[in-house]
């Protein structure tokens, strides 16, 4: 008694191209939308607005306002603050962002810092 027939065989081959077909759509999809500036507001006022493009080897910025001072890393790939002079230094624990989306906020320096870019496709979750 055969087990697999040639069709199941057929059919299982099949499933398989098909999996590893929409891995790589979708692996492409999520490659595409890197982000291209990186945007700092203070206080709701635009401060400062970087190409990525334009860097090529990592920046220091000196983020000095009224509210208190932040030092900002930004690298050809994302942004992350390094210093802040607030308490709780929760911006700083936030680590680098990378992509499109993604927000540091230093709620008592009033300082935000965003990375923007063009969204190809509208991917909520990719589970793997």
């Amino acid at each position: 008694m055969k087990i697999l027939t040639k069709l199941d065989k057929l059919i299982i081959v099949l499933i398989l191209l098909l999996s590893i077909l929409s891995y790589v759509v979708m692996a492409l999809s999520i490659a595409s939308n890197v982000p291209n500036s990186v945007v700092i507001t203070v206080n709701g006022k635009l401060y400062a607005n970087y190409d990525l493009a334009e860097i090529k080897s990592p920046e220091i910025i000196r983020i000095n306002t009224e509210f208190g001072k932040n030092i900002l890393k930004i690298t050809s790939d994302g942004a992350e603050m390094l210093d802040a002079d607030c308490k709780d230094k929760f911006d700083v624990k936030c680590g680098k962002i990378t992509k499109i989306g993604q927000i540091i906020i230093c709620v008592p320096n009033r300082v935000s810092v965003e990375l923007k870019g063009t969204i190809k496709e509208e991917i909520d979750k990719v589970t793997y």
